[in-house]
């Protein structure tokens, strides 16, 4: 009971440190500066729309990085991206689709010394076919806990590229919830819901 207390305080913790809005150019700029440039590349230069929210955990907790930007964009953006990446959409219930430790949830938050507890927990499905790999977005404003990725089915998903490897001295290489083949690494990616006029950029260091 005492565990599960202090998993619902951290749970709170998390999601008013997670979830900051930002004022101007150099407080967007300060965040995405936490990042490696060439992991950022795709995420805007400068505040041009409404963001609702922007998410960045760089304490690894759960033994990732990442960073999430949600914004309201105009119609016009959305086709434009839409069009850009037609043939790169992923649809948000596509089998490919790993998600990064997608045993997070809004509500349940998990104790990390019971999800990264060695060989045991590490998902062995072999990497016979290509896969996509996304972020949990169980904090974001268009959260949905019964999809796979934790988002609303109305949006659709580019991944941008994704590298296997270790690329941050926060991540402890020991621990992984992702499938054989791919235990470490980073995705970066956009996601895009034509009906909400809103595009989320993402980058996860796993």
């Amino acid at each position: 009971m005492m565990k599960q207390s202090m998993l619902s305080i951290l749970g709170l913790i998390l999601l008013l440190s997670c979830s900051n809005n930002v004022q101007n150019d150099s407080d967007y700029l300060g965040k995405i500066s936490n990042y490696n440039k060439e992991m950022t590349t795709h995420f805007p230069k400068a505040i041009s729309y409404k963001y609702l929210s922007v998410e960045t955990d760089t304490d690894a907790y759960y033994n990732t990085e990442n960073l999430i930007v949600t914004l309201v964009v105009s119609e016009a953006k959305v086709n434009e991206l839409l069009d850009k990446y037609k043939n790169q959409l992923i649809q948000n219930d596509d089998p490919k689709i790993k998600v990064v430790n997608s045993f997070l949830t809004r509500n349940e938050l998990a104790d990390p010394e019971t999800v990264f507890c060695g060989e045991d927990c590490i998902d062995k499905t072999p990497l016979t076919k290509p896969i996509y790999i996304l972020p949990n977005f169980y904090l974001n404003k268009f959260e949905d806990s019964t999809t796979l990725t934790k988002l609303s089915s109305r949006f659709v998903h580019i991944e941008l590229d994704k590298r296997k490897g270790i690329f941050s001295t926060k991540i402890n290489p020991a621990r992984s919830s992702m499938p054989i083949g791919f235990f470490h690494g980073y995705s970066k990616g956009i996601s895009i819901s034509k009906e909400d006029n809103a595009v989320i950029y993402w980058l996860i260091i796993f």
